[in-house]
């Protein structure tokens, strides 16, 4: 007797290489799997502006990169003390706007570099909920300014694929090559309302249906998906019960990296987990005799994996 439906099956037939470059850009999920990625020495830049939800977001971030935009005090705004930008995280907000711009432009120059070389690009959508100004422009973080400044939008599926198609002619002038994998947040947004959340999820997964099918190097992986089916079971979120814990994400991980690595990768991924779990091993003799010989196993460890596979020396 089953107790669970089998989730989709997964057919990519592109694969991912830890000898490529990533990208990966989105919701809070996304860094679950960049780190994840990082973890295991992939060479991968996560979220150059920070966590963002919204595809129009998402969208103008990857436009800004494609552009190698820098961006200038004009681009900040001073609330409570702080410096910030529209377009990122609360993570690059600051009492100084130099370093608040030095930091954002660092990161962009990085992410500009990165996405010239990568071969895959990871998008995770969260939610086709956004948020403008009165004038218009659209905000990937609100920053606790007041709700009154903010008219909450919720984006269609076609001005989603509008937007995209835009971007993925920008893209292909800087980088002909790369391949782009979207994924659905698992993560629920009840805040916008339990139907809103299942109108707004409807409307991602209609949207990257159509650039997915008409465009060749565009593909999508289930996440979303395996979170409700597979995993339909409360024990498998946080106790907020919207986001996935870790037993989820290591689950959904699981099946991304089984339906994507290719076979290279796969050997190289069980090489470098275990020299980190012997890097968290914990020693229990404290001795410096005893510290000594596990930081010795520790080198040769490493240089054994370098020797055998050079390129992770770039990580």
């Amino acid at each position: 007797m089953n107790f669970t439906i089998a989730g989709p099956e997964i057919k990519i037939p592109e694969k991912i290489s830890i000898r490529q470059a990533l990208m990966v850009i989105g919701s809070c999920f996304a860094e679950n799997i960049g780190n994840r990625l990082k973890h295991e020495m992939f060479d991968v830049h996560i979220n150059p502006y920070g966590i963002v939800y919204n595809p129009i977001s998402i969208v103008q971030q990857l436009s800004y990169i494609t552009q190698n935009k820098e961006f200038t005090a004009n681009d900040l705004f001073e609330h409570n003390g702080l410096w910030h930008s529209w377009q990122h995280h609360g993570s690059f907000s600051g009492t100084d706007q130099n370093d608040v711009l030095f930091n954002i432009n660092k990161q962009l120059d990085e992410a500009y570099q990165q996405l010239k070389k990568a071969e895959w690009l990871i998008i995770t959508a969260g939610s086709a909920y956004y948020y403008c100004l009165s004038d218009g422009q659209i905000v990937s973080n609100c920053h606790k300014v007041p709700a009154v400044n903010f008219k909450k939008k919720i984006a269609s599926d076609n001005s989603i694929v509008v937007c995209f198609d835009t971007f993925l002619e920008q893209l292909q002038k800087i980088n002909p090559k790369i391949k782009i994998l979207f994924n659905v947040s698992p993560v629920r947004y009840v805040r916008d309302g339990l139907t809103e959340n299942t109108i707004s999820k409807s409307i991602l997964h209609l949207a990257i249906n159509e650039i997915v099918t008409k465009n060749n190097n565009c593909f999508y992986f289930p996440s979303y998906e395996i979170m409700i089916d597979e995993l339909r079971d409360y024990r498998f979120y946080k106790a907020d019960m919207v986001h996935p814990n870790e037993i989820a994400i290591a689950y959904i991980y699981d099946k991304f990296a089984a339906a994507l690595f290719d076979d290279e990768t796969k050997l190289v991924v069980k090489k470098v987990q275990q020299y980190n779990a012997f890097s968290n091993h914990k020693i229990l003799n404290n001795s410096e005799e005893a510290i000594a010989q596990y930081q010795l196993k520790m080198g040769a460890l490493m240089l054994s994996l370098f020797e055998k596979y050079p390129f992770l020396k770039r990580r």
